[in-house]
Formats: C-alpha cells, structure tokens, sequence
C-alpha cells in the first residue's frame, strides 16, 4: 500500500466498531432476546445495527461456538413469522443511515477519518477468513442462503460478508446468468481505489476460478470492454502533486480526439480519465472547459453512447464529487416504478463504514429531501420490504 494518500478529504462514516465490545456478551444478548416466549426486538436490532462488519463475523462465530447453532438460523426461526422480520429489512438499511453517532463514540470531538484509512480495513477484512478460517467462513455463508429468503437474505449476506467478497460477488452476479448489469460494473470499479480493485481482483478468482478480467472480457464488447480492463488493470496515479501543464496538455488531447476532429478516439479518453490521479483530472478539467468552452461531461456525452458513456461520466462524477455519484446513484435506485433494491442494499451497507454520512449530506442537498425519508417511502411501496410495524425511533 502507498503511503501517499489517494483521497485528501475525510470522511464520515454512519457505522463505527463498538467500544468496548465483546463478541461473547453480544452473542449471549442475541440469545437472550430470542429465548423462551416472545422476542425482545429492539435488543437484536440495538446488536446487529450497531457493529462494524468484523464485529458482526465475531458475534455470529462465538454464537455458533457457544450455543452450537448458526446465529442466523436461531434469528431467523424467531423473526420470519411476526414484524420483526419486517423490522430487521429496514433495521439494516435505515439504521445504517442513522445520522446520530454511536454511544460508544459520543466521547469523539469529530468521528471522522480519511478514506485512505478506511481502505486500510480491507486488510483487516481480507484477514477475517484467516480469523475464522477460510472454511467456516464460507459454511457460515452457505447456512444463511439455506435458512434465509428474498431481500432480507440479501441484506443479512450483505451485512456478514467482508467488504472485498461482498463486491467479487456483486461483480460476478452481474456477469452471470443472462444479461449483464453494466452500471452494477462501473459503480464498483469506478469507485474504488487500486487497492480495492487488486484485492477484490484477488478475491474474484479464488471464488470464482476465473479472473475478474477474463469475466469481463467475455460478457462485455468494443469500447466498454476496453474501458473495464484498463480500470481493472487498477494503475491510477495516487500523488497528490498536479502538475498544470500535463492538464493542459491532456485537455487539448482529449478535445483533438474528439470534439476536435471527425470521430472521436477513444483510446485518448480512456488513457487520460483511467490513468490520471484525482486531483490531477479535477484540474484537467478545469483546462478543458477553457478549451471548449463547456464541461468534460457534454463532450463526452456528444461523444460517446451507451455503457461507455456511462462509464466515463461515471469517472468525471467521481471525480468531481464521488459523495455525489453515490448519492445519485440512490437516488435513481428508488426513483420511477420500483425499487432497485440491489443496488440500494450495496450502496448503504458497503459505505456505512466508510463515507455514508457525507452521502446523506449530499442527497438532501441534491434532492431536497433526506435519504432516509427517500428510503421509508420506497419501502411501504415496495413488496420487498416493510416498514409498518417498525420502531419509529430507528427509522428517525
């Protein structure tokens, strides 16, 4: 890992591990809540909601080790019958959206850190298949498909999986079967750092035989396909040095390429926006609109169709503002006739450990209305979850 920071700007997360915690005493408070007559609800949602991803795999280990049954299995013969079921779908959606910061963390002037660190948890996620080894890991993941169903299945393996495993499997459903998911592809590889992308890379192959790039290559054509190698090949700079007349320079090549001539070269446009460091493209475009006279985004737009064009402007929305492309892309998760409910469930479990809060801040900013509100709307319309009976302080 480089020690240079590949994102300047902190960030804040809506989920943070527990102090003090004890796997143990959270594994014997489940078991409490789910015993004899009845089921104390908000104790279970108080436990799963309120626990870092490693934290979760703990308490599921030590509650198998303990009382020698799978923690969801136990969870599940106690929930699917009555509200809290319904309950714990938006427990683990909309608790996670919870602005409020964790009790055990109100003694932080400012809960926050820069995404470089939070990318640093990969290493301690990737080493949470050495914690409980590799195979009870993935006997822990074949139990929960086997007793859970629907989008609460999705939201339950969501939660208890490690984040690189999580995004492998998320990549590989969206390749697989027919059709591809192509904005499922370029949210995720457009999103992450190199880091990120060579360890979900990793992770791909050993769960799948195959790699990431051969997958891609195989259900994706032209210059799509091209675009996803080269942002799987994960070579963006990190420095955080710009350098001006490489931008100019850069900003004149892309327009030469393609608003300046006949055609467009594609080739120019996908070395510059994959290759270059953040800051580096945030100044390159500042360049350009002095070259053409408006933004990257419409050259691109004139330029380009279908996956690639999303692609690309998947980039330059990150650049500008990667906050904003997620709080985007919830937004249209949930907007028209239906819910989206994958990609709602990806993006709120998979950053509310790393820049969630930021998120909220920029959706209600973006569309006038707080995510969670956006989020309880969807829900009582939708037949994948329900709100009705949920409790009204973890929805606020």
């Amino acid at each position: 890992m480089t020690s240079q920071q590949y994102y300047p700007h902190k960030c804040t997360p809506t989920v943070f591990p527990a102090e003090p915690f004890d796997a143990n005493a959270d594994a014997e408070t489940l078991r409490k809540a789910m015993k004899g007559f009845g089921t104390n609800e908000q104790a279970i949602i108080d436990v799963l909601a309120r626990r870092g991803i490693v934290q979760r795999l703990e308490i599921s280990e030590a509650f198998k080790t303990l009382y020698g049954k799978p923690l969801e299995t136990v969870l599940t013969n106690h929930c699917w019958n009555d509200s809290l079921s319904r309950g714990l779908e938006e427990c683990f959606s909309m608790s996670l959206c919870s602005r409020e910061t964790l009790p055990a963390y109100q003694h932080h002037s400012s809960p926050e850190f820069t995404e470089q660190e939070v990318v640093d948890t990969f290493v301690v996620q990737e080493g949470s298949d050495a914690i409980y080894g590799g195979r009870a890991h993935n006997d822990l993941l074949k139990e929960l498909k086997s007793e859970l169903g629907g989008k609460f299945e999705d939201v339950i393996l969501a939660l208890m999986t490690p984040l690189p495993h999580f995004y492998a499997k998320e990549l590989h459903d969206a390749v697989s079967g027919i059709g591809t998911d192509e904005e499922a592809i370029i949210e995720i590889l457009c999103t992450l750092s190199n880091y990120g992308i060579r360890t979900i890379s990793s992770f791909y192959e050993n769960l799948y035989g195959k790699s990431l790039e051969s997958d891609l290559k195989s259900d994706t054509s032209g210059h799509f396909k091209r675009l996803l190698v080269s942002l799987c090949m994960a070579n963006r700079e990190e420095s955080q040095v710009v350098d001006p007349s490489q931008a100019r320079a850069d900003a004149h090549a892309i327009f030469e390429a393609g608003e300046g001539k006949w055609g467009t070269d594609e080739s120019v446009f996908n070395s510059v926006l994959v290759t270059r460091s953040y800051q580096q493209l945030r100044q390159t475009f500042l360049e350009y609109e002095q070259v053409a006279g408006h933004d990257i985004g419409s050259a691109i737009k004139r330029e380009f169709s279908g996956s690639v064009e999303k692609g690309l402007l998947a980039i330059v929305k990150c650049v500008k503002s990667k906050v904003g492309f997620f709080a985007e892309r919830l937004h249209d998760s949930m907007a028209g006739m239906g819910t989206r409910d994958k990609t709602l469930i990806r993006i709120i479990v998979s950053r509310s450990e790393i820049d969630l809060g930021d998120i909220k801040k920029n959706f209600e900013e973006q569309y006038g209305k707080s995510l969670e509100s956006y989020i309880a709307v969807s829900c009582l319309t939708s037949s994948s979850f329900n709100i009705t009976n949920y409790p009204r302080d973890i929805v606020n």
